[in-house]
């Protein structure tokens, strides 16, 4: 067995790269889970252990998240058993 291209691998770990799951890789691409880990594993040996100094970005991007913390103003249990 010759193994995969290149073109394949790169593809696979693309995939992996945009949240593709690695079952979902191996039902696109007929590629076993086991190989995508694996090359995963290879590309991960090959990025620096820090970033330098110097590149740090100019400009971040920050998520925000509301939740609702205290009591809620209606009794739920009312709320559902009216329903019936």
């Amino acid at each position: 067995m010759l193994g995969y291209s290149q073109d394949v691998k790169e593809m696979c770990l693309k995939m992996y790269c945009n949240g593709i799951g690695l079952r979902q890789i191996e039902r696109y691409t007929d590629v076993s889970h086991n190989s995508v880990i694996n090359w995963v594993k290879e590309a991960a040996t090959q990025l620096p252990e820090f970033l330098p100094i110097d590149t740090i970005p100019e400009v971040g991007e920050l998520d925000k998240l509301q939740t609702f913390v205290g009591s809620k103003k209606r009794d739920l249990a009312m709320d559902w058993s009216e329903s019936f």
